[in-house]
This record gives C-alpha cells, sequence and structure tokens, in this order.
C-alpha cells in the first residue's frame, strides 16, 4: 500500500483505527458534519505529519513488525 492509501486507509470510517464521531446531546446534523470535516482534516494532516517527520527518525531506531492494529491493541490492552 503506497503512504498515500495508508492515510486514506486511516480516514476511510469503514477501515479506519479511529471511532467514528457520534452526535453529541442537542448537536444538530449540520453541526456533526462540521465537526466530522475538521476532525478528519486534522487527522490527515496528522497522519501526513507522522508519514513525513516521525516515521523516518525512528524507522532505523526501532525494529516495528507490528501492524496499526496490533499497535492499537496492544495500546487498549496496556493502557486501557
Amino acid at each position: 500500500m503506497s503512504q498515500e492509501g495508508v492515510i486514506d486507509h486511516c480516514l476511510d470510517p469503514e477501515t479506519s483505527p479511529v471511532m467514528k464521531l457520534t452526535k453529541e446531546k442537542d448537536e444538530s446534523s449540520s453541526a456533526l458534519h462540521q465537526r466530522t470535516n475538521t476532525f478528519n482534516v486534522e487527522s490527515a494532516k496528522t497522519a501526513k505529519y507522522v508519514r513525513d517527520r516521525v516515521f523516518s527518525e525512528v524507522k532505523d531506531v526501532l525494529d516495528i513488525k507490528w501492524t496499526a492494529k496490533q499497535i492499537l491493541a496492544y495500546l487498549d490492552e496496556t493502557y486501557s
């Protein structure tokens, strides 16, 4: 999967490891839509930042062979 494909995968609500935003009490549909759009834009910026800066810094230092799902499962199990 290409780097852009990974970002798209992370932002796709069907495959994303991030939970979907849900409507808050007394929140209009348009407000939820706007909040979701802002969340997706910020998520894309974060994913690109990690890809462009963080990954290149740690890839040679850390021997990580886990998938994103394995990492999330470990974090949930360890810190939940």
